[in-house]
Parts: C-alpha cells; structure tokens; sequence
C-alpha cells in the first residue's frame, strides 16, 4: 500500500502525463495570430504564435469581464426597440440600426481576437449612439412602406412619369455581351489612377445648379471622393457621380485594358438583359417582389454592393438592373438628353421595371446614376 507521499507523487504524476500540449499555432490564428509571411506589417511587430497566445490568455479574462457591461446595455437597448408600438422616421430608423449592428459586430470582434483598443472604441461609439429624435406613430413600417409605395406611383403616374416608355413591341439586337453587374467604385478608381478622368466631384453651389432632389449634405457628401480616392466604405458600391461622357470614356478604357472595344448598352440592350425572352415586368418575374432589390421600400436608403440582390437576377444571370442605381445606356432622350434605365435604392415599386425609362442631361452628376459596360459579340474564330 503506497503511503501518503507517494500517493501524493502518483497523483502529480498522473496530472502532468493528462496535461495535452497546446498547439500554439493553431490556437494563436483562432485569435488572429499571422505567421511572419502573412503579417505583411512592421517586422519589428510581429510575435511568435507562443506569445501571441499567452498574451491572449492574459486579456481574455479582463475583456470579457468588461464586455459583459457592454452586452447588457446593447440587449436592453435592443429589446426596447421590439417592445415599442412605434417607430421613427424610415431612414433615421434604418441609420441607428445598422449602427447598432456594426457596434454589436466590432464587440465580438474585439473579444474573439482579444483586441482592447477596439472594445474601447466600441464602448465609445455606443456612449454616442443616440436614439432617433422624431417619432411618428404607426401600427407596421412594412405597411407604412407599401403605402408610401403607392402614393409615389400614383405621383409618378400624375406627373406622366410613364408617357415616355414604348408601346409593348418586338425588338431585335444583334448578340452582344453585358457587364454581369455595374462598374464599382474601385474599379473607376483604376481609370481615375490611369489619368482617364477626374474624381466624380461635384461642390455644393454646382449640385444646386442641377436643381435634383437629393440633400446635398445628407445624401450627396456620402458619396464625394477625398484625396483621389473613392469613400472607403463603399469600394464595392456601384460608382455614382460620373457623367455620360465619363463613363463612355471608362468603357473605351477599360476595352483597351482588354484589348477588345467597350462601350455603353443601348436602352434595348439592357432592357433585353432585364427582361429575358419572354419580356417579364421585371428581372425576376412579372410581379414587384421588395426584397429582390435595393429600393425604397425595403432597403437601407443607400447604395448596396454590386452583386448583392442575387435573389434579383434576371433569367440571363445578370445582377442590378433594377434597384440601387440608375443605370446610364447610349441611346439619346428627348432633346440633348440620354436615357437611362433601372431604378435606384430612392425608389418604390413601378420604377424598376425593364420596359422603364427617363432622360438625363448628359453632364449631369447623380448619387442615383451609375452605368455598366457592354461590348459586340467576339468575333467567328
């Protein structure tokens, strides 16, 4: 029978031979640790996946004690917001929850990679974070939406907004090929980078000048460019701002790029890529279905990423032709103006069917138009 000091011995024994050896590693990436190639930052920066991982385990304790804190305010805000019969003003609505989110979202970032400096900064966005100020009293938003809905296209019918459309007829196109979604940002960015054009700018007084709804602060700003470069939250977005002279310049461009012609889709082309063979109403089908794109009825009042209604495609595959941006094409309006189709992340139900079309001055800078790029069928081989 062993006696109580070996029986001590034993037991330690038995402890360090159950101990397992940590993979530092692995452990370290699941907490955001890059190997020396990867890091691609200051050399004299980078740890060891050792001491990226205790360190880890030091501030792991302490981050998620003070995150606690930070989780209960952020449900009880939440749950405020399920309980109340109320609601604010669409779009003000639509800006605190998505900042809402955003500061859920960087929260468990912080805690999963153990990053303070971005709890803090969190913790500090949620202090700023204020409530809409302007309630109004409605039984649904959804229904408030759809009502709106009707109204503006009641105001669009009183207003003739329709008369320009064809009559329904058959048309016909030479085989083409079209951008599967519009120009994004960054990609204008390259032709900006290459001396094609000047950052799609436009000045307060300017934007006045053109006599276009949108708020120049609220809406316009978000979209100006700084120091040449494009806002940095919206890389993916499609490019707005840009006029048609500047973006049959950048379709010319970018087919030198590829060493075969670019240019802009006529209105048929692009109503032929919207419409499919059997000329539905809309991409997707003949009746306005809200969440298969961008628009006013269930979107976040802004531009959305290109590609980001896939529910929204049309019988070709391709993305965006309605909802998010306006869309310029080749083919001339009335007078010196050109048209263009789609519809734009403002907009209700009606807009964004293919058979839909308005004028635009050519020079005219919008956050509501954007454009995407077609080209002739390759040759024979």
């Amino acid at each position: 029978m062993a006696t109580a000091v070996e029986q001590i011995e034993q037991d330690d024994n038995i402890e360090a031979q159950a101990e397992p050896e940590v993979d530092y590693e692995k452990e370290a990436r699941k907490i955001g640790w890059k190997s020396a190639e990867e890091f691609g930052g200051d050399p004299t920066k980078h740890v060891d996946a050792k001491t990226y991982y205790d360190r880890g385990q030091e501030l792991m304790p302490v981050l998620r004690a003070q995150n606690q804190t930070l989780l209960k305010r952020l449900e009880k805000m939440e749950k405020e917001m399920a309980k109340s019969a109320e609601f604010f003003s669409q779009g003000e609505q639509r800006a605190y929850e998505r900042a809402l989110a955003e500061i859920r979202a960087e929260q468990r970032a912080a805690v999963e990679t153990g990053d303070v400096e971005a709890h803090d900064r969190a913790s500090e966005k949620l202090d700023k974070l204020e409530k809409p100020s302007k309630p109004q009293v409605a039984n649904d938003d959804m229904a408030l939406a759809e009502q709106r809905a009707e109204e503006f296209a009641d105001w669009r019918r009183e207003n003739k907004w329709f008369d320009g459309e064809d009559d329904r007829h058959l048309d016909f196109t030479e085989t083409y090929r079209i951008d599967l979604m519009p120009v994004t940002q960054s990609q204008y960015a390259e032709f900006v980078a290459a001396g094609g054009a000047k950052p799609p700018m436009i000045d307060e007084a300017a934007w006045k000048a053109q006599g276009l709804a949108q708020d120049y602060a609220t809406v316009v700003t978000r979209f100006l460019w700084k120091d040449n470069l494009p806002p940095q939250n919206k890389l993916d977005h499609p490019v707005v701002l840009v006029t048609y002279d500047e973006a049959v310049a950048y379709c010319a461009w970018r087919g030198k790029q590829r060493g075969e012609p670019r240019r802009l889709p006529t209105a048929v082309e692009f109503e032929k890529a919207a419409r499919g063979d059997g000329g539905l109403a809309y991409p997707w089908g003949n009746t306005y279905e809200a969440d298969k794109l961008n628009s006013a009825v269930r979107g976040p009042g802004d531009t959305l990423p290109v590609g980001e209604s896939t529910t929204g495609a049309s019988q070709y595959g391709v993305l965006g032709m309605a909802g998010n941006v306006f869309q310029w094409t080749a083919t001339p309006f009335s007078g010196n103006k050109r048209t263009v189709k789609g519809s734009s992340f403002e907009d209700f139900g009606g807009v964004g069917r293919g058979a839909g079309r308005h004028g635009r001055p050519p020079n005219v800078r919008a956050p509501i138009i954007g454009f995407r790029c077609a080209a002739d069928a390759p040759p024979e081989p």
